[in-house]
């Protein structure tokens, strides 16, 4: 059994998606990277999303009552929207708009929910210390190209280190999970937390990112 096989088992088999339509998630998410943007230092977010495309949709998103929408190609929150988001953003806009945190939010959470079935969309290599290097295809949004994902001896997901390229080629991050709880057909963390990464090493802060799933209700096709 390869160590993705063993991942995709942990977290509730390979085929626990197959017949969810949407995910409905419950989040918190805040820290320096949100405040650093001229954002709220905390945001509560409610999504549905869609486990088998880049597809995102936020409830009250920032306001009651207005709803934000998330895809590789195309964000909108209520009337306002923009194509390619992507490309707005980096180390040449560092304050954000809301448009460029509904991209934000939508990618990060779309690939947060469905790891590890979205490493099934890259190619991926075995590390020594139960790590994969994956290399995702360029229609796959997330935060870079190339990321190496930590797992356990029971095969949770416990540590990504990427380098977030919304934010610039600077942001070199080391991303812990923890508490993985069980909702419906799926495991996944419940408790995300993004400090800086220096030549490999975790630092203990500042705290870039942290991220609290309330709850997750799958809804079957």
């Amino acid at each position: 059994m390869t160590l993705l096989d063993e991942a995709l088992a942990a977290h509730g088999g390979a085929d626990a998606l197959d017949d969810v339509a949407q995910l409905r998630v419950e989040v918190r998410a805040g820290g320096l990277a949100f405040t650093s943007h001229g954002l709220p230092a905390q945001v509560a977010l409610s999504a549905a999303v869609d486990p088998h495309r880049p597809h995102v949709v936020f409830t009250d998103f920032l306001h009651l009552g207005r709803t934000a929408e998330f895809t590789a190609a195309r964000v909108s929150v209520g009337d306002e929207d923009r194509d390619d988001p992507r490309a707005r953003l980096g180390t040449k806009h560092p304050r954000w708009d809301e448009l460029d945190l509904a991209y934000f939010c939508g990618y990060a959470l779309w690939n947060y929910v469905t790891t590890p079935w979205l490493l099934t969309r890259a190619t991926v290599r075995e590390l020594p210390g139960r790590r994969l290097r994956a290399t995702f295809p360029p229609g796959v949004p997330t935060h870079s190209r190339v990321q190496t994902f930590h797992f356990d001896a029971g095969g949770l997901l416990t540590r990504l280190d990427y380098t977030a390229d919304v934010f610039g080629r600077w942001a070199r991050g080391a991303h812990v999970c923890a508490d993985h709880r069980r909702f419906g057909p799926i495991v996944t963390p419940t408790r995300r937390r993004v400090t800086p990464r220096v030549a490999g090493r975790v630092m203990p802060g500042p705290t870039l990112v942290h991220l609290e799933i309330l709850g997750i209700e799958p809804g079957r096709r």
